[in-house]
Formats: structure tokens, C-alpha cells, sequence
């Protein structure tokens, strides 16, 4: 097991967004997900290191990701929908999730969050 390579196609075809992809964990598993086929989506409150992520995918030959740059920490119920409608618009489907922005406040499940708390987090 210690010698396990995923294919390079293991995510071919899954569209995946990833927030806080412009720096550290993030940038580091988009460009992962994207060496495996996946189109990545990132997203981030740093235009210039969203591009900097996408330059790096493409020069590494995977597929064309998207940026969305946005701040999550102060955005609003508007700017989310706002999102939930392009995310729909663009791509047929969404089939991972990696939030990484913001912070963690409270070890708990989603629904236990109250929306001004899930803005923050």
C-alpha cells in the first residue's frame, strides 16, 4: 500500500471548489485535484494569487480551472446566491467541496451554525 499512486484520471470529468485557494493547503490541494483531472474552481479574496494558482494548473497541464475571487469573511447573503447561480450557470454539476477559507469557530455539524456564523466560518 505504501507504493499507491492514484491514476492521473481518477478525477476526470468531477468539478470541485475549493475556497482559500490561493495560498498554503489550499493552492496545494487544488493543484493536486487538478493533476488528477479534476476541474478545480477556486476560490479566494486574492485575485492575484487565484491567477497565480490557475498559471500553475495550466503550465502543469491540467484541466482549465475557474476563479471566483471572493471574500467570504465579509460576504453577504446576496454575494452567496450570487455564487450558488454562476456555480449553476457554468458547470453541469459540483461534485466536491473543500472549504478551507476563514476559520473554524465551533467543532459542530453545518446545520448547527446560524448563518451570520457560517459567513464568518
Amino acid at each position: 500500500m505504501q507504493d499507491y499512486a492514484p491514476p492521473t484520471d481518477l478525477l476526470s470529468g468531477r468539478t470541485i471548489l475549493v475556497t482559500g485557494a490561493g495560498e498554503g493547503i489550499g493552492q496545494a490541494v487544488s493543484q493536486r485535484l487538478a493533476a488528477h483531472g479534476a476541474t478545480v474552481i477556486l476560490l479566494g479574496r486574492t485575485l492575484s494569487k487565484l491567477e497565480s494558482v490557475y498559471d500553475q494548473i495550466e503550465s502543469a497541464g491540467g484541466a482549465q480551472p475557474a476563479i471566483i475571487p471572493l471574500n467570504l469573511e465579509v460576504a453577504t447573503e446576496r454575494d452567496y446566491l450570487e455564487l450558488a447561480e454562476k456555480l449553476e450557470a457554468e458547470f453541469e454539476s459540483l461534485e466536491g467541496l473543500l472549504h478551507n477559507a476563514a476559520q473554524l469557530r465551533l467543532l459542530s455539524r453545518i446545520d448547527d451554525y446560524d448563518l451570520q456564523t457560517w459567513f464568518r466560518v
